[in-house]
């Protein structure tokens, strides 16, 4: 395909030639470049393909073509499934798990040091944490521009009823706070009002490897999974319990059904503001151990393909144009944007969820996530087999050994470990 995208433009430009006027000087040659392979749901697809325009408008000598912005899901198709690729600019997405290192093991994507130090662009403008997925053998190789992070979110006028001065900060707090809150009025046995409610399917495991993780225990990582030891079971029988509580319920948000609690992410935290009208809700950290990390959900990033320098730099600029600070705000939160300067903005009032939620304790949640394991090819099929057999155990359907310990052999056979990064990097400011 791409061979035949390049015959038509060879064919274009030689007809713009022939047609050039005798004696006439051409006009200066557009520098081209090609951006695809973007993963983005629908309302970041209209918010992307406007950055695009806008791009055109303010840098008129670089000819942008797209294909291939949104649609199918990423994460279900890898990079190297992919039937073709950009040219110039391409999204890597996280969740598989490896595009990075496929990528930079080929060639096909250069490294953002090349383009630095540039007055326009700083690293401080995102987290560190949020290099994590494209760090690899000692360098960056792109810049994030949507992150999936974890939080707790919380109802203060549901917690001072009950006398809870402030969030959980501990998970033993969260239990002991769940204990005291819910309610049932009437005394017919069915809860009006509920502790905590846990309604995404990824949460439980998700919230067990970041509990392993504030303790410095990783059961994930780039060479594969590991469930050897008391503490993964330790935490999953803290997780069990919490589920097992008749004060947390299981669904998905309810104007109905009011919970003092509720465990979000970055693009969930709208769906759920626009159905519980009635509450007014406030975010705090996921509970910790001595720390709030937690495993980022996503993360997506914008990479320059290797090419000529000139469309090298041309790309960047892109890169640099939709990342920029004062890009426009997307209609939904939704990890867009990323910047941990956000709250910064004089026009934040304009943010999506301005005046609704403390947006800036969103982007701390985010700056204090961690991606695993960035470079295991394959984490997406895995991670799916590991949740379903996770949430089995969490019902008792099957036993711990049965749906987690003795799953590990299949979920090592399912991926393929990377070359370890350079863990003693240090960025470069």
């Amino acid at each position: 395909m791409q061979n035949v995208r390049q015959g038509i433009i060879l064919g274009i430009v030689g007809l713009a030639c022939c047609l050039v006027p005798a004696g006439a000087e051409p006009a200066a040659a557009k520098v081209r470049i090609e951006i695809g392979d973007i993963p983005a749901n629908d309302q970041s697809v209209r918010w992307f393909s406007a950055q695009v325009d806008s791009f055109r408008v303010a840098h008129p000598h670089i000819d942008v073509v797209t294909f291939g912005i949104g649609g199918d899901p990423r994460p279900r198709r890898p990079i190297d499934t992919l039937p073709d690729l950009p040219e110039n600019v391409i999204g890597i997405e996280s969740m598989p798990g490896g595009e990075t290192a496929f990528l930079a093991e080929r060639d096909l994507i250069v490294p953002i040091d090349r383009f630095l130090p540039d007055p326009q662009f700083s690293l401080d403008a995102f987290a560190e944490n949020l290099y994590d997925s494209v760090t690899y053998a000692g360098k960056i190789w792109g810049v994030p521009w949507y992150a999936e992070g974890n939080f707790l979110v919380y109802d203060p006028a549901m917690l001072k009823e009950a006398g809870i001065q402030r969030p959980p900060e501990t998970w033993d707090e969260l239990m002991a706070d769940v204990e005291k809150l819910g309610k049932d009025a009437n005394g017919d046995g069915r809860l009006e009002q509920w502790a905590l409610r846990i309604g995404n399917k990824n949460t439980l495991v998700l919230m067990w490897i970041s509990l392993l993780m504030q303790q410095g225990i990783n059961v994930l990582d780039d060479s594969g999974f590991h469930f050897e030891g008391e503490a993964p079971r330790h935490a999953f029988d803290l997780l069990q319990r919490l589920a097992a509580s008749p004060k947390t319920r299981k669904s998905e948000p309810n104007p109905l059904e009011p919970c003092a609690f509720s465990f979000e992410t970055s693009r969930s935290i709208d769906r759920l503001l626009k159905t519980m009208l009635n509450q007014k809700f406030q975010i705090a950290p996921v509970p910790g151990f001595g720390s709030h990390k937690s495993m980022r959900s996503r993360t997506v990033y914008l990479c320059v393909r290797k090419s000529t320098p000139e469309r090298e730099a041309a790309s960047w600029e892109f890169i640099k144009w939709v990342i920029r600070k004062d890009s426009p705000f997307p209609e939904v939160y939704d990890g867009y944007l990323c910047r941990a300067d956000l709250p910064k903005r004089p026009d934040i009032d304009k943010a999506p969820l301005a005046g609704k939620i403390n947006i800036d304790a969103a982007l701390h949640s985010v700056a204090d996530s961690i991606d695993p394991a960035p470079h295991l090819a394959g984490r997406m099929l895995a991670f799916g087999l590991l949740r379903s057999s996770f949430n089995d155990a969490i019902q008792g359907k099957v036993s711990y050994e049965e749906g987690i310990v003795q799953v590990a052999e299949k979920l090592n056979a399912l991926v393929k470990p990377s070359m370890k990064t350079d863990d003693a990097l240090e960025l470069v400011r």
